[in-house]
């Protein structure tokens, strides 16, 4: 029976991380996007915020 505890807690550890990598991941991309979207607008000349 402890053993099953002890499985829980590393099944809970990992979808922890699990989630803060995807986190990161979804931030990183949101953060290249609009500077990727900011560069090309002020590329065309059209900054307009």
């Amino acid at each position: 029976m402890r053993k099953g505890r002890k499985k829980g807690g590393r099944f809970r550890r990992r979808v922890c991380s699990f989630l803060l990598a995807g986190y990161f991941s979804l931030t990183n991309i949101h953060l290249s996007f609009s500077l990727h979207l900011h560069l090309h607008l002020q590329a065309d000349g059209k900054v307009q915020v």
